[in-house]
């Protein structure tokens, strides 16, 4: 047997919901496909066609192509690349993938440099680029001129996220909270505690985001009416693809419907209605935010804001002098924790249980007890 395998990192649903839960090494994945296999071969597609391409919607074509290339596939490249365009999807895409895919066993150097010259790996620094929009250039102003080019991406690409999600003034609020403890942390000297100048406020910049676009059914609602979702339907399936949504709200959920519902383009209309209804998000006009779960994600954004609170409060206090190694540790963790909260409905409640018991030993250590 002559194994074909994929070392992509797809996080699987028990890795989504469970932040504890981390992928096995390649060493032992390999050992055991080993001892199974006379042959294997090994590839990330997921990264090739992502800086090739733009994309990983090709990435089994280009597995194809490597499969063919190791011999172990036994039909003819031609009837392979005749098959990809009679299928009429991405007809160009998945023929360079193909190809590609034959490259990566053929002349992997000269892939390699290909990637080389068309992008840099994929990283966080990389994703989080983004083209600021008018009103997102105008909140950034907010942020002081000693701002790192790292956190003016981060934050500028939330920023706009945020403006979507809600508005103008509750992307304000994120910037002012981020910027204020930028500058709290900028009072501490260069490695004082041993951390790295600025990590705090980045790790802060991104969890207070995710903690303020909790997924709602005003939020489902505008992103499934978003231009950009049909273009990227169009352009991953082809003209003439349709797109349902299965949804389960937790309002039908509580009048006892226990399957999901689909949402295809006949609901579209009403889908644009509730998302123009934002504004009502956490009023008393809000009929959904009177969900157990709705209320306990308020709940940790209030939480979070006045934890970001005192750890700026703590770092002017400090100033130059700062805090130990411990502290900054502790710190650090603190403004990570929003990231155990995944999931939804039972699943985010029991992680939001775990958050809670990590984050009572976190103010022990932070001495906020």
């Amino acid at each position: 047997t002559t194994s074909v395998v994929s070392t992509t990192q797809v996080p699987t649903g028990q890795m989504v919901i469970d932040p504890s839960v981390h992928f096995p090494s390649d060493s032992d994945i390999q050992a055991v496909i080993g001892r199974a296999s006379d042959r294997g071969v090994y590839l990330d597609p997921g990264t090739i066609t992502e800086n090739l391409f733009g994309s990983t919607q090709s990435s089994n074509m280009l597995m194809v192509g490597a499969a063919y290339q190791s011999g172990a596939l036994p039909i003819s490249a031609t009837a392979i690349e005749q098959a990809i365009e009679l299928n009429g999807v991405a007809v160009e895409a998945n023929l360079q993938a193909f190809r590609r895919g034959r490259q990566a066993l053929a002349d992997p150097e000269a892939l390699t440099r290909l990637v080389a010259d068309l992008h840099q790996p994929v990283s966080t620094a990389t994703t989080d680029r983004h083209v600021p929009s008018p009103a997102c250039e105008r909140l950034l102003t907010v942020l002081g001129e000693e701002a790192s080019d790292e956190l003016r991406a981060v934050v500028a690409l939330r920023t706009d996220e945020l403006i979507g999600y809600q508005s103008e003034t509750y992307a304000a609020d994120y910037v002012r909270r981020v910027e204020d403890l930028r500058a709290a942390e900028a009072l501490q000297d260069p490695g004082v505690g041993g951390a790295a100048p600025g990590q705090l406020t980045l790790a802060v910049a991104r969890h207070l985001h995710k903690l303020m676009a909790y997924k709602d059914e005003y939020e489902v609602a505008r992103l499934a009416v978003d231009p950009g979702f049909a273009a990227q339907v169009t352009e991953d399936w082809g003209e003439g693809a349709v797109a349902e949504l299965r949804l389960h709200p937790p309002a039908l959920r509580a009048m006892g419907m226990k399957k999901k519902i689909s949402i295809g383009p006949r609901a579209m209309p009403a889908m644009a209605a509730l998302a123009r209804l934002k504004r009502l998000r956490g009023t008393p006009l809000d009929v959904f935010g009177y969900a157990g779960v709705r209320r306990v994600e308020r709940e940790l954004l209030a939480e979070y804001r006045g934890l970001v609170d005192r750890l700026t409060s703590e770092l002017r206090r400090t100033g130059p002098a700062g805090r130990d190694a411990a502290w900054h540790e502790a710190a650090l963790a603190l403004a990570g924790l929003p990231d155990m909260v995944r999931g939804y409905e039972h699943v985010k409640l029991e992680n939001v249980d775990r958050y809670r018991a990590e984050l009572s030993r976190l103010l022990d250590d932070l001495g906020w007890r």
